[in-house]
């Protein structure tokens, strides 16, 4: 046989070959598996029956026809591109598209057990929408088109979706991948569930309607408006980053949850949060051992209740309006939850403290002359704690309960509206460093006590008093004021009112105190007291106590004028109030001395649990009399628990980041190493073991990286830890 001849019959065996895998059933391409039919080129579709598998072995771009068939899957092997589409189509019939190479184009399901399936390695890019009206969307692979999802829809995202999407009535999308989308669209009630370690990045702002759980991260490049009652819940180790505003409106509920108490918790990121005067319905609500960082404002605009147990810090103001009627309480805090505002909070509705809580003003407190004195005034109960940096203005009361305790470091105005006053009872504890304005009543009772630094003036106003019963104790170390007639000082049932600087024995110089019989006063017999007291062995220049956060210390300074016969100092610490103190350090005294003296103190040794910290000296001179500073205090974070690293700052910029180990009894001198993973998981790895050259070679990684989530693998020994990092620039 010639050559010619040979290879004729090589090319008739070759076609007779591809004729019968193109009718034979059960042929196998790839991952496409038993295939009924094979496409292999661009020409006409041979034919289909119900149920066939269609495997398409070929770049084909013209269509498929499908002659109406029902239960039909389509399979498209690695390295095929199929962008035809189909013809003789029914969207209600049947159909599963199985993507392990390419699909380009749009189509529609509407069936309910329809599916469009992108596998490892596949792409659905180029060209097209998925309309998705009945049925469901499985990527593991990369997919770059829009996909819109209606009536009971689902989508199970485990790769790279980077195509817009949207949600309609009642369907429901659960990443365990990646999302990095231009808009996301939500209407009727859908669901989100992103799952832990995954990511949906949204560039623009977002409307949230439905149900929304967090476990992963979600970036929001613009505003989160959460509404037409939406329920957003961050779980776990969820995180909320969104760049500019949360607006929570018509219903909408915002939430962090942690009941495994994971490490990192749960965080909310955002400038504003403003719990808009629109619709019903709507709250905040910030769970145990989660976390809220604001870089601007919360206003919250109409009765609409905020409740924290966690952790809320505001970089700038607060803000409560006195709109809606409803539950007068905007602001609940309890179960140990702390609220930080760094600038001024300005309330007309009411607070409220328990179990522990505390809440701090880095500037000025005001509480307005708006509703009744129950819908609008500020409660501590049970041991909780209220810290004001600067002034502070009330037209309605402050109450104070259970051993809770009110520090107010500048000046304090009662005014004579409203019921404005102060009421504390129950072991309480006020202390206040600059002057006091008084048209309102002072009441002390039931073994409180409180230090004014400063005058206290009483006006001519029929409101203006100071009443002291029960074993309370007033320490007043400057001046009382009192109008010829008009105010009144009540001291009873063995309650003290001493006008010195110390309590009695120890004192030095008397402030002026207006004798009992010129004025309004009542007075008991001894035990109750009211008067002065005799010179102290240590004047005062300055106190103060500064929390340093590199190194989560806080460092004590205090001077004094003069000293006459100074034995020591001795440092004493309480935690969350003032109830319980401790001796945690002594600092030797000069001893005596008519020029001013210098002294300083750390407390390296914080409490995990982090909480408000308070601070006093007790000075003892050498025959054992006893004088004390005023209290000062510092608000201290929460070491993340049940973990032995800490990474911060985080958020991070990346130009400075560190790694602090926080229990070095599970450290052996073994080789730490850190992995940063990206979330396409590549990763990073450095290695040493000093945490200090560690943080700097994190630092020069995350300097060249986008903007992002980053997961951080520190291991060393047997041990392996996880924690987050978000970088911003």
């Amino acid at each position: 046989m010639t050559l010619k001849n040979t290879l004729g019959v090589v090319h008739i065996f070759i076609w007779f070959i591809g004729i019968a895998a193109f009718l034979t059933p059960n042929y196998i391409f790839g991952q496409c598996t038993s295939c009924d039919v094979t496409i292999f080129n661009n020409g006409a579709t041979p034919t289909i029956n119900d149920g066939d598998v269609v495997c398409i072995n070929f770049s084909r771009t013209n269509p498929i026809n499908l002659q109406n068939r029902n239960n039909l899957t389509i399979c498209i092997p690695s390295g095929r591109t199929f962008s035809g589409g189909f013809s003789n189509y029914n969207p209600s019939n049947l159909i599963r598209i199985n993507v392990f190479g390419t699909y380009r184009g749009g189509l529609t399901l509407n069936n309910n057990n329809s599916e469009f399936n992108v596998f490892s390695g596949g792409t659905y890019n180029n060209s097209g929408t998925l309309t998705v009206q009945r049925g469901s969307v499985f990527n593991e692979g990369n997919i770059s088109r829009p996909i819109i999802l209606e009536n009971t829809s689902t989508f199970l995202n485990r790769g790279l979706s980077t195509g817009n999407l949207t949600l309609r009535d009642n369907s429901e999308m659960t990443n365990e991948g990646d999302i990095d989308i231009g808009s996301l669209i939500l209407q009727d009630s859908p669901t989100i569930f992103n799952r832990p370690t995954a990511t949906l990045e949204v560039n623009n702002s977002v409307t949230f309607r439905g149900n929304i759980i967090n476990e992963g991260n979600i970036l929001i490049d613009g505003n989160a408006n959460i509404q037409n009652g939406a329920n957003f819940t961050v779980l776990n180790s969820g995180i909320l980053d969104v760049e500019d505003n949360i607006n929570i409106r018509s219903g909408g509920t915002l939430s962090t949850s942690n009941p495994l108490n994971q490490s990192p918790p749960s965080r909310i990121l955002a400038r504003t949060l403003t719990l808009e005067n629109n619709g019903t319905g709507h709250s905040l609500s910030v769970g145990e051992n989660t976390n809220i960082e604001l870089s601007r404002d919360l206003i919250i605009d109409g009765p609409f209740p905020v409740s924290v147990e966690g952790e809320l810090n505001i970089g700038r103001d607060m803000e409560i309006r006195n709109n809606g009627g409803g539950n007068p309480t905007r602001l609940t805090i309890s179960g140990e939850g702390v609220v930080s505002v760094s600038r001024d909070l300005i309330s007309s509705r009411r607070i409220e403290l328990n179990d522990e809580a505390s809440l701090s003003v880095g500037r000025d407190f005001t509480t307005l002359n708006n509703g009744s004195v129950l819908d609008n005034n500020l409660t501590l109960n049970g041991n909780s704690s209220f810290l004001v940096s600067g002034d502070t203005e009330i037209n309605r009361p402050i109450n104070a309960n259970g051993s809770s305790t009110v520090i107010l470091n500048g000046d304090l105005e009662i005014n004579n509206v409203g019921g404005a006053g102060l009421n504390f009872n129950d072991d309480s504890f006020l202390s206040v460093s600059g002057e006091t304005d008084v048209r309102g009543p002072i009441i002390f009772s039931d073994n409180s006590v409180a230090d004014f630094f400063d005058d206290i003036n009483l006006f001519n106003v029929g409101n203006s008093r100071i009443e002291v019963y029960n074993n309370a104790d007033i320490l007043l170390m400057a001046d009382l004021s009192v109008p010829a007639n008009g105010a009144t000082v009540i001291v009873r049932d063995a309650g003290q009112f001493v006008i010195c600087d110390a309590r009695a024995p120890s004192g030095t110089v008397e402030g002026s105190f207006p004798p009992s019989s010129r004025w309004g006063s009542t007075i008991d017999p001894s035990p109750a007291y009211y008067g002065g007291c005799r010179i102290l062995p240590v004047e005062f220049l300055s106190f103060s106590a500064t929390y340093q956060l590199s190194s989560r210390s806080s460092i004590l300074n205090w001077a004094t004028a003069k000293e006459w016969e100074n034995s020591h100092f001795e440092i004493e610490r309480a935690i969350h109030s003032i109830r319980s103190w401790e001796k945690i350090g002594t600092i030797n005294g000069q001893g005596y001395s008519d020029s001013p003296v210098s002294y300083s103190f750390e407390d390296s040794r914080l409490p995990a649990s982090g909480g408000t910290i308070f601070y006093r000296l007790k000075q003892i001179d050498f025959d054992g009399d006893v004088t004390y500073s005023d209290t000062k205090a510092i608000r201290v974070e929460p070491l993340p628990s049940s973990t032995s690293w800490k990474v911060y700052p985080n958020p991070s910029t990346g130009d400075h980041i560190n790694l602090e180990m926080l229990d070095m009894g599970v450290y052996k001198d073994e080789l730490i190493q850190v992995r940063v993973i990206s979330s396409t998981s590549q990763f990073d790895l450095i290695q040493g073991e000093n945490p200090r050259d560690l943080s700097s070679q994190l630092a020069d990684i995350l300097r060249n990286k986008p903007p992002g989530v980053y997961t951080l693998e520190i291991s060393w020994g047997a041990n392996r830890e996880y924690h987050k990092v978000i970088l911003k620039r």
